[in-house]
C-alpha cells in the first residue's frame, strides 16, 4: 500500500474519532461532516531522479510510481492530485487521463482536469484493452476468423455509442505506437508482415499506410496534425515521415544518428523536428543515460539539445506540439523538461516541474488538526513538515513550517 493510501486511511480514520472536518479532491468545499483525503508532497533530494516516469500530459503530468496509482501534477498551480486506489496490474494514462482495470474487468477512468470518474465494463478483460483513451472512448481488440475486430467501448456521462472495426486479416494484437487526439496509430500482423493504419476514434475509420521499406516490423512510430513517423525494428537506423494530406504516398526517409540508432527508440515530433534520445557511456553510478537529441525532418546535422535523460524513458507528446521527459541539465536538478518549437523554429528546452527523487517519509502524526510528517534524509538526520488541516470552508493541508 503507497504510503499516500496508508496517510489517507489513518487520517481519515483519526478525523472520524475527533469530529474534524474533511474533504475530497478535487477541491469543492464538502459539508464538514464529510471525510476528506489529503496529500503532503514529500520532501524531493533534486540531485537524483524520481522513480516515477512520465506517463501523459494534458493540463498537468501524470506520474506513475511502479504501482497501479497514478499522480497527477498540475503545470499551472501548485495542486497535486491521486488516481482513485485501483488494485490492478493494468493501467495506462493519455494526457489528463488514467485509466485503470479492476479484477472485476471493470475500467475505472479518471479525468484528472475535471475531477469526474467513469466506469465501463470490458467484457473481454484487461488482456484485450489498448491503452488508448480518447473522446469518451476505450478500445478493445476481439479475434475472430476474419482477423481482429476493433471494439470502440464509450464511457461517461452522455457516452458515445459503441462501434466495431474490423482490422481485416489481423493476426496479432494490434500494437499501439502513437496518439493524437481522436487519432491512434497501429500496427498489426497480417499475411506474415506488419502493417500500420490509422484509427479515427470518432468515427472507427480506418487509414491504411505504407510499411517502412525493407521493415520487417513497425514497432515504432509518432503522429501529430500533419505527419506520421513510421520505423521499423527495435533499434531503428531510420524511421520514414508521411503527409497526413497525402497518406498514400510512400514517404521520406530520415536517417538517424549512429548513436540514437543504438537506443531503444523512444521519439516524439516537435514542429519540424523529431526529438530522439541517444546513448551515452554507463554512469559512475550504473546507470544508463541518453542525451536529448533534436533530429531536422529536412535532413542535416542533429542538435544536442543539452539535457541528460535515463534511457529507455517516454519522450511524452503535450499540448501545443510540445514533448515531455524527465531529465537534467549538467549536474544540475531532475526535472520535468519541455521540448518546443522556438522563435526560430529550432527546438527549445524549458523546465516544466521539478522531479527529484522522494525522501522517506517515516511517520506522520495528527494532534489537533495539524499533521507532522516526519522524513528522513540520507545524511541521517530527521526532517519535520508542519501542516495546519482546514476545518471549514476548501479543506486543505496548507504548509506552516519545515
Amino acid at each position: 500500500m503507497s504510503v499516500r493510501r496508508t496517510f489517507a486511511l489513518a487520517l481519515s480514520a483519526t478525523l472520524a474519532l475527533t469530529g474534524l472536518a474533511a474533504v475530497t479532491p478535487p477541491v469543492a468545499a464538502a459539508a464538514d461532516t464529510a471525510p476528506y483525503a489529503v496529500t503532503i508532497p514529500p520532501l524531493t533530494d533534486p540531485s537524483k531522479a524520481t522513480d516515477g516516469t512520465v506517463e501523459g500530459v494534458g493540463t498537468g503530468v501524470q506520474f506513475r510510481y511502479g504501482g497501479s496509482q497514478t499522480r497527477w501534477r498540475s503545470l499551472s498551480a501548485d495542486r497535486v492530485a491521486n488516481a482513485p486506489f485501483c488494485d490492478s496490474f493494468f493501467t495506462f494514462s493519455t494526457g489528463d487521463t488514467s485509466v485503470c482495470v479492476d479484477a472485476g474487468d471493470y475500467a475505472q477512468v479518471h479525468d484528472f482536469a475535471t475531477g469526474v470518474n467513469a466506469v465501463r465494463g470490458v467484457p473481454g478483460g484487461a488482456d484485450r484493452l489498448l491503452p488508448v483513451v480518447a473522446g469518451g472512448r476505450l478500445v478493445q481488440a476481439e479475434p475472430d476468423g476474419d482477423g481482429v475486430t476493433l471494439v470502440l467501448l464509450g464511457y461517461g456521462e452522455n457516452a458515445p455509442a459503441d462501434l466495431r472495426t474490423l482490422l481485416p486479416g489481423a493476426a496479432s494484437q494490434p500494437l499501439v505506437l502513437a496518439q493524437d487526439g481522436d487519432d491512434v496509430l497501429l500496427s498489426y500482423l497480417a499475411d506474415g508482415a506488419e502493417t500500420a493504419v490509422l484509427l479515427d476514434l470518432a468515427t472507427g475509420a480506418l487509414t491504411p499506410l505504407p510499411a517502412p521499406p525493407g521493415a520487417t516490423q513497425i514497432r515504432w512510430g509518432a503522429l501529430d496534425a500533419g505527419r506520421v513517423v513510421l520505423a521499423g525494428g527495435t533499434r531503428p537506423s531510420e524511421v520514414v515521415v508521411l503527409s497526413r494530406a497525402d497518406l498514400a504516398a510512400p514517404g521520406r526517409k530520415v536517417t538517424l544518428p549512429q548513436a540514437v540508432a543504438a537506443t531503444p527508440a523512444h521519439f516524439a515530433l516537435v514542429g519540424d523536428w523529431l526529438v530522439v534520445q541517444a546513448a551515452l557511456p554507463v554512469a559512475a553510478d550504473g546507470g544508463e543515460y541518453a542525451s536529448l537529441r533534436a533530429v531536422p525532418l529536412a535532413g542535416g546535422e542533429s542538435r544536442d539539445l543539452g539535457v541528460t535523460v535515463r534511457a529507455g524513458d517516454r519522450i511524452v507528446p503535450g499540448p501545443g506540439g510540445a514533448a515531455y521527459v524527465t531529465g537534467r541539465v549538467g549536474s544540475g536538478p531532475w526535472e520535468v523538461r519541455r521540448v518546443a518549437t522556438g522563435a526560430g523554429g529550432a527546438p527549445v528546452v524549458t523546465r516544466a516541474l521539478s522531479a527529484g527523487a522522494p525522501f522517506a517519509r517515516e511517520n506522520v502524526t495528527l494532534s489537533q488538526g495539524r499533521v507532522v510528517a516526519r522524513t528522513a534524509a540520507p545524511d541521517g538526520k530527521t526532517l519535520l513538515q508542519g501542516y495546519d488541516l482546514a476545518t471549514t470552508g476548501a479543506h486543505a493541508a496548507t504548509a506552516t513550517w519545515s
